[in-house]
């Protein structure tokens, strides 16, 4: 089974790195690419004849410092026949755009001996260029099926001449394209011949030239995309899952035993499906929220993260945009009256204001409040008593709904004897004696009105001792987490977050807010670290990048509208099933839940549901 579980997210992986457009060159002479360098001369090393080939050594040595400084930031590619041109104007570039696009990116690297140089490449990790592929449909319009038929063409792990000519043949009656360049192979053309394409009339005209070229540099990897690979690559290697994730993909057999129900508290009147949202949570390992805007699924969401926090769990919520991260933020905040109890992880500004507040705490000096604690029990008292109000009072006005509704039957069938006069006078005398409906009623909205404040004031008490506790007993745990959260590179914050037990850090901060792709970059890859994750915008979201997600809680609610807008995969169905095998799986146990193409991560939980 750990073979056939890594095989499945190496796939899921491939079809995430094949298909994200900022992972692609547009220019290789642009600024994303750094200590780059031109090979001359006739290829070696694409067609497999020799298995590294000698380069610059100064260029290679500034190459490989940087790469050694930045391990996971940064990455040393090979790019492989280019595509020379401009890309024309649009609304977003006045001017048009150099193009210097290579069809095929290896994985490379450089090894350095005394004096001398060499590159070697990845040639069973290589991958089509989605920029490139752009352009080509774009730019040069080709069909799909005409790209589909270059992606098999340059599937091989050699690419030699007979590729060469066949790639001709394949580019030959596109009229803005010129391709006599490719017949030169093995001959390479250089940096300076490419520039010089720049001035020729053909491509000032928005012709474009592919040319036999080869270059390697240093590219910085998106921030994002960075991160959900190699969190993929580290989940591939793993021997453990967590229920969630087992139970979604098939990934072994999934813990069926859950905790007994706790009920907590939420500081809103619920309606009676968000009470069984809440009540359901903990039964299942993922659970499905449906609903379009407008319809309080933000509010129950928020309610449901607090009503956790209540119980002493933790809670990760991920959407896909920052807006929708915003609104569920934004809810909280009002549940509590503006008291900030969450973190917004992931981007630069949000690292900031966490590093202000854990900053703020521990320049402050934390130590037994003997007041605080009085507080709290005397809060948690009046909880207590008002709830089991609320539940008399509840019992008591459907008791007498009920009896009232038999008198009314009974009323109904009688007639004028003696004896249904007497009953007459008695339900009236009775009636006089009881508490009106309305006055039960009044007093349970006045409870439920009390309870919510109360509930209100005692998560704030509960939030505020969690904190006092947390930094009185491991004050040491908490600076570290600032450092760890102030490191640049990534290696040095990896190093510091496996030395924090996050277990501690969520006593203090048990709900936080990130957006999908950053995850990676404020939170450690730990098996079930939160109770409960909540993604939200679920159609908006693709398989592969809520796979890491899943990994960190012990249970799932994932949230959307089937009918809003989906994710956009620019992943053919044919490379897609390619890379299913390619990753060692049966062609004949592709289904639906492997659709990473056409379906989002709200699609894939509802067919489990259905199948359930």
């Amino acid at each position: 089974m750990s073979k056939e579980t890594a095989r499945i997210i190496r796939y899921f992986r491939s079809c995430y790195e094949a298909d994200n457009r900022e992972l692609g060159v547009h220019n290789f002479f642009g600024s994303k690419i750094s200590s780059r360098y031109f090979l001359e001369g006739k290829d070696e090393l694409s067609n497999g004849h020799m298995p590294m080939t000698p380069v610059s050594y100064d260029k290679a040595e500034g190459a490989k410092q940087s790469l050694l400084l930045f391990k996971k930031e940064k990455q040393l590619i090979y790019g492989f026949i280019f595509l020379v041109g401009y890309e024309k104007a649009t609304a977003f570039n006045s001017r048009p755009q150099r193009v210097c696009a290579p069809l095929l990116l290896y994985p490379a690297n450089l090894q350095l001996e005394k004096e001398e140089a060499y590159l070697s490449v990845d040639k069973g990790k290589k991958r089509l260029n989605p920029a490139a592929l752009e352009v080509l449909r774009n730019e040069l319009g080709l069909t799909m099926p005409t790209i589909e038929r270059i992606e098999h063409l340059l599937e091989s792990d050699t690419i030699d001449f007979p590729e060469f000519s066949a790639l001709y043949r394949s580019f030959e009656g596109i009229s803005n394209l010129k391709s006599d360049k490719l017949l030169l192979y093995p001959e390479l053309t250089g940096q300076a011949q490419i520039k010089r394409l720049y001035s020729s009339a053909f491509v000032k005209s928005g012709g474009y030239v592919i040319v036999a070229s080869s270059a390697y540099g240093v590219v910085s990897r998106s921030v994002d995309t960075r991160g959900v690979l190699n969190e993929l690559e580290f989940l591939s290697r793993s021997k453990q899952f967590s229920a969630p994730l087992k139970s979604m993909y098939q990934l072994g057999k999934a813990d069926q035993s859950f905790d007994a129900y706790q009920e907590g508290f939420v500081p809103v009147t619920l309606s009676q499906p968000q009470k069984k949202l809440l009540a359901t949570a903990r039964q299942f390992h993922t659970n499905i929220l449906i609903g379009p805007p407008g319809t309080g699924k933000s509010f129950t969401l928020a309610a449901l993260a607090l009503e956790y926090m209540s119980k002493g769990k933790s809670v990760l919520i991920a959407c896909k945009t920052d807006q929708a991260v915003d609104v569920l933020e934004t809810k909280m905040l009002d549940l509590l009256e503006g008291r900030e109890i969450t973190v917004r992880g992931g981007r630069r500004v949000y690292d900031r204001q966490l590093k202000k507040r854990l900053q703020f705490l521990l320049q402050g000096i934390i130590q037994e409040n003997d007041l605080e604690n009085e507080l709290l029990d005397q809060a948690e008292f009046r909880m207590k008593r008002i709830r089991r109000d609320i539940s008399n009072l509840t019992k008591r006005l459907k008791r007498d709904i009920d009896v009232e509704l038999d008198w009314g039957r009974k009323l109904s069938q009688e007639s004028d004897g003696i004896f249904d006069q007497l009953k007459r006078k008695y339900i009236q005398w009775r009636t006089g004696k009881r508490t009106p409906q309305w006055e039960l009623l009044q007093r349970l909205l006045i409870s439920k009105e009390l309870k919510n404040h109360e509930a209100r004031e005692l998560l704030k008490l509960r939030f505020d001792q969690r904190i006092r506790k947390a930094l009185y007993d491991y004050r040491s745990e908490f600076a570290d987490l600032l450092s760890a959260i102030k490191a640049r590179s990534s290696s040095k914050k990896d190093a510091l977050f496996e030395e924090i037990d996050f277990q501690l850090v969520l006593s203090v901060f048990p709900i936080w807010l990130v957006k999908v792709q950053d995850v990676s970059s404020i939170l450690p890859m730990e098996r079930e670290l939160f109770d409960l994750l909540i993604i939200d915008e679920g159609t908006q979201c693709d398989l592969a990048t809520t796979i890491p997600l899943m990994q960190r809680a012990k249970q799932v609610v994932v949230a959307g509208d089937p009918a809003q807008l989906r994710h956009v995969s620019f992943l053919s169905d044919v490379r897609q099933h390619r890379l299913f095998v390619r990753s060692g799986l049966n062609d004949a146990d592709f289904s639906e839940q492997f659709e990473y193409r056409d379906k989002s991560l709200l699609d894939v939980a509802l067919l489990k549901a259905r199948s359930a």
